[in-house]
């Protein structure tokens, strides 16, 4: 067989650890006939993509070379300008030409000028999924504007367009005066979270944490404009003696910087701990060991405004309370919900009297809510919309096919 034909879809992103969003759905479309390959960026040191998800083949673009005339001859010209916006598309640009698949998706922005030639070259179906507004972010070297303008230009060309939850589809219709995306959350899998009990959890343990003590749980990135240090220097405010700060996610130079500054305030190792981050396939088993969930972002622009992260479908998977900062979709899915509190979480201040009234408060209203709706925020759920999305886009492209040979 000829190994670039064997996928029927091929799925672009250029992060090295992929998005669970990503493997997760290439492993349903893979189960459902679909053959799919993940197209992602340099290897991280453990492999734990490749390790939590073995059935699901990664093609890593670090190694490989990409020419400088890669773009095919009929391209449009302002995709191909487009694309020059983002440091890795002539490398996906490339990977995404090699691997000719029937359907071709394109994860943000940075990847979708390749994935919109990719597709114009072997006549396949584009879907562009855009896991947030990507135009308003603080680490983008480029204007908003700019990037905006790009994302408007470019949105006509897919056949099907998603994003990650109903704000974002709503901003995107409204600004690009494109079709409202269809939304699909960023739910975990019930493969990786099928049994869970707190007291088979390894986190309690691994902190040393005492049974009068509470966890309260930060997971995920430990990146810049995420309100962590305020969150750290809150916990010094904290008047509650029992609750324990855990922060669970890759190290970076962010997460030293935390360190330090618990270790400057006298917290850390006490108030404040750290664990290493985990993989997919043991994420939710660490998890449900917290007594709650905390998701402080702040609103220092619009995409961390309309934030949903995977740590809300993730701990409502675990069936954790959650203490998480205002913003349309995290009160949708957590006041709204009844599984725990909105506050404004700004200043350490801020976060000494949220976290005092929210631990201080029985928590076991919360954990039976988030129990009983979280059946309904899973990936199985969400997974029967995106399989559809992708008939429906096969189905979208065969008719603009048709059309063009029509005329």
């Amino acid at each position: 067989m000829d190994l670039l034909a064997q996928y029927r879809i091929v799925t672009l992103c250029t992060d090295d650890r992929v998005d669970r969003r990503i493997l997760d759905g290439a492993r349903l479309l893979t189960e459902a006939g679909w053959p799919t390959l993940v197209v992602a960026g340099p290897a991280p040191d453990d492999l734990a993509d490749e390790a939590s998800y073995p059935d699901v083949p990664i093609f890593r673009l670090a190694g490989l070379h990409a020419p400088a005339n890669a773009t095919p001859e009929h391209a449009d010209a302002a995709v191909v300008a487009a694309g020059r916006h983002f440091a890795w598309h002539r490398r996906v640009l490339s990977a995404a030409l090699a691997f000719r698949a029937e359907v071709v998706i394109a994860n943000d922005l940075p990847q979708l000028a390749a994935g919109i030639m990719a597709a114009q070259q072997h006549g396949a179906a584009l879907i562009y999924d855009a896991h947030e507004y990507y135009p308003s972010q603080p680490f983008t070297k480029v204007q908003e504007s700019t990037l905006e303008s790009l994302e408007r230009a470019l949105v006509p060309y897919a056949d099907a367009l998603v994003t990650v939850n109903d704000s974002i589809a709503d901003l995107m219709a409204m600004r690009y005066a494109c079709p409202r995306p269809h939304t699909v959350l960023n739910c975990p899998s019930r493969r990786h979270s099928s049994v869970l009990r707190a007291e088979d959890s390894p986190m309690r343990a691994f902190l040393g944490a005492q049974p009068h003590q509470r966890v309260l749980l930060y997971q995920g990135n430990l990146a810049a404009s995420r309100n962590l240090e305020e969150l750290v220097d809150g916990m010094a405010l904290v008047q509650s003696p029992d609750v324990i700060l855990a922060f669970m996610g890759k190290s970076s130079a962010v997460g030293e910087a935390l360190k330090e500054r618990a270790r400057d305030l006298g917290l850390l190792g006490n108030r404040v701990r750290f664990v290493p981050e985990k993989s997919a396939a043991e994420l939710l088993s660490w998890t449900v060991g917290a007594d709650a969930g905390i998701i402080p972002y702040p609103h220092s622009d619009l995409n961390t405004w309309l934030v949903s992260p995977n740590k809300l479908y993730e701990f409502l998977a675990a069936g954790l309370p959650i203490l998480a900062s205002h913003g349309p979709e995290l009160r949708r899915f957590v006041g709204d919900l009844g599984v725990g509190v909105n506050a404004h979480l700004a200043t350490p201040r801020d976060f000494a009297v949220a976290i005092d009234a929210f631990m201080r408060q029985p928590l076991d209203a919360y954990r039976a809510r988030a129990a009983q709706v979280s059946a309904r925020f899973t990936w199985e759920h969400e997974g029967q919309q995106w399989l559809s999305i992708v008939e429906q886009a096969v189905q979208h492209a065969q008719a603009r096919r048709t059309r063009g040979i029509a005329a």
